[in-house]
């Protein structure tokens, strides 16, 4: 899966339809996604990665990170500025 497939896997998972049937559900499955996308970055060449320098490259990666090692510290109510 690339980082835009899981991207739009997101998207579509947290339509506030999804939200109200089942919000552990659709939270775990965004918590592997985050992984996928965070490990997925890892993978970008430097080029890329110095022509957008705009993205968060390092903490896209840490969240990966955060959540697999650390997964008791993440909540539904985390957001980015927690990491």
């Amino acid at each position: 899966m690339t980082m835009l497939e899981a991207i739009e896997k997101i998207r579509l998972y947290t339509t506030e339809k999804l939200l109200a049937k089942n919000d552990q559900m659709v939270f775990n499955a965004c918590q592997t996604l985050l992984m996928v996308i965070g490990e997925e970055s890892k993978k970008i060449n430097s080029r890329l990665r110095h022509e957008h320098q705009e993205v968060p490259w390092k903490l896209i990666a840490g969240m990966r990170n955060v959540i697999a090692y650390d997964c008791r510290s993440i909540s539904s109510e985390a957001n980015q500025d927690s990491y």
